[in-house]
């Protein structure tokens, strides 16, 4: 976050749209892997 630091307006804006961002693309990431793999089990393995 001080990497994105506005000194001259006093903002993390850029920062917290950068991480918002993240955020956002991690959770459309999750919700389509998990729409597509719902049900992943392991077999028992009988002995």
């Amino acid at each position: 976050m001080g990497a994105t630091y506005d000194a001259a307006d006093n903002s993390y804006a850029i920062g917290l749209l950068l991480l918002a961002g993240t955020a956002a693309v991690a959770l459309v990431f999750t919700i389509v892997a998990v729409h597509e793999h719902p049900n992943q089990t392991v077999p028992n393995q009988v002995n």
